[in-house]
C-alpha cells in the first residue's frame, strides 16, 4: 500500500496580507506556509506509515519556490515528494488544479490499494472542492471530512467528523489548564461557530436552563455539583460512568450513563440528539430525582434526622 497526500503552499495569513489594485492577494510580497488542513493529511499518512511501514509520497502544483514546502514534508517522514509546475498552470481554478494533480497521480501510479489523502480545504479559497474533484477524476470512492482514519488488516477504517450531521451549540463553562489546548483544536478544526469557551461564570445556572442538553465528559469525578444542578433544573443529562453518577442517576434511570471513553459518549449524545421523545424523557426523570435535592426537602430530611436522634436520646 502507497499513501499519496496532495498539499498546497498558500500565504501566512497571520503576517503581512498584501492586496492587488485588482482585490487579489499579492502573494509575491509573503510569506508561505504548507496549507494548515494538508499538514494534518501530511500527520495522518505518517501515522498510518509507522503503524503500517507503508510508503508516504507528497505532490503538490505551484510555482518553483513550492520546492521548499516539500523539502519540510520529506523532513517530516515522506518518502518521495513531486512538484508538478509550469507557467501554465498559474490562476488555474480548482477544476484545472484538479485536473492537473489527478493526471500527475495517475502518472505516478496509483493503484488499487492506495490510499490519495487531501487536506480540507485551503486558507487561501476555503473552496473544499479539489480533494473530491481528484476522487471524480480518478474514479476512486471518497470520504470527505475525515477525523480520524485506522488500518486493520485488509480494511481501513474513516471515522468522518460530521457523519452524522447533527447541527448543534456547544458550550464550555469553566476556566483550566486545558483551555489552550481546547483553543487550539477549535481552531484548527474551524469549530469557531458551533463550540464557544464562555470562561468562569459566577452564576452559570442562567446558561444551564437555556441549555437542551447537559454533558459531563469527566474522567474522574467526586460528587457532581453539575450533575446535581442539572437535575434540580429539570434537564437531560448525559456522563461518563464516573464516581457517584449511579447514586445520583441510578442505572441510567435519570439520566444516561455512558462507559468511560470517547466512543461510548459520543453514542450516547447522538442517542440524546436523535431517538425521538428521549431528550422530553430524560428531561421529565431529571425532574422527579432532582425533587430530592430541594431546599425545601433537604431541610426537612435534616429536620427529620435530628428528631429522630433526639428521640433516641430521650429514650435512653
Amino acid at each position: 500500500m502507497k499513501i499519496y497526500v496532495c498539499v498546497k503552499q498558500v500565504p501566512d495569513t497571520s503576517g503581512k496580507v498584501a492586496v492587488n489594485p485588482d482585490g487579489t492577494l499579492n502573494r509575491a510580497s509573503m510569506q508561505t506556509i504548507t496549507n494548515p488542513d494538508d499538514m494534518n493529511a501530511v500527520e495522518a499518512a505518517l501515522k498510518l506509515k509507522d503503524a503500517t511501514g507503508c510508503k508516504v509520497t507528497v505532490v503538490t502544483m505551484g510555482p518553483p519556490p513550492a520546492a521548499g514546502m516539500l523539502r519540510e514534508a520529506l523532513a517530516m517522514g515522506a518518502d518521495e515528494a513531486y512538484l508538478v509546475s509550469a507557467r501554465e498552470f498559474g490562476g488555474s481554478d480548482t477544476y484545472a488544479t484538479s485536473q492537473i494533480l489527478a493526471a500527475a497521480l495517475s502518472t505516478l501510479g496509483v493503484e488499487k490499494d492506495d490510499i490519495v489523502m487531501c487536506g480540507r480545504q485551503a486558507i487561501d479559497g476555503d473552496t473544499a472542492q479539489v480533494g473530491p474533484q481528484i476522487a471524480e477524476k480518478l474514479h476512486l470512492p471518497q470520504v470527505s471530512y475525515a477525523g480520524d482514519i485506522k488500518l486493520e488488516g485488509n480494511t481501513v477504517t474513516v471515522k468522518r467528523m460530521l457523519e452524522d450531521g447533527l447541527d448543534h451549540d456547544l458550550w464550555i463553562i469553566g476556566e483550566g489548564e486545558e483551555r489552550s489546548r481546547l483553543e487550539a483544536y477549535i481552531q484548527e478544526n474551524h469549530l469557531e461557530v458551533s463550540a464557544k469557551l464562555l470562561g468562569f461564570r459566577e452564576n452559570p445556572y442562567n446558561l444551564m436552563h437555556a441549555a437542551d442538553l447537559l454533558v459531563c465528559s469527566s474522567i474522574f469525578e467526586g460528587f457532581s455539583t453539575f450533575v446535581t444542578e442539572g437535575l434540580i433544573l429539570g434537564k437531560p443529562i448525559v456522563t461518563t460512568d464516573v464516581s457517584g453518577m449511579q447514586e445520583l442517576l441510578g442505572d441510567s434511570e435519570y439520566g444516561l450513563i455512558t462507559a468511560n471513553d470517547d466512543e461510548a459518549f459520543y453514542e450516547g449524545v447522538k442517542r440524546m440528539l436523535t431517538e425521538p421523545r428521549l431528550l422530553e424523557h430524560y428531561a421529565e426523570q431529571a425532574k422527579i430525582r432532582g425533587r430530592d435535592f430541594k431546599c425545601e426537602k433537604l431541610a426537612k430530611d435534616t429536620e427529620a434526622f435530628f428528631e429522630r436522634e433526639l428521640r433516641k436520646k430521650r429514650g435512653k
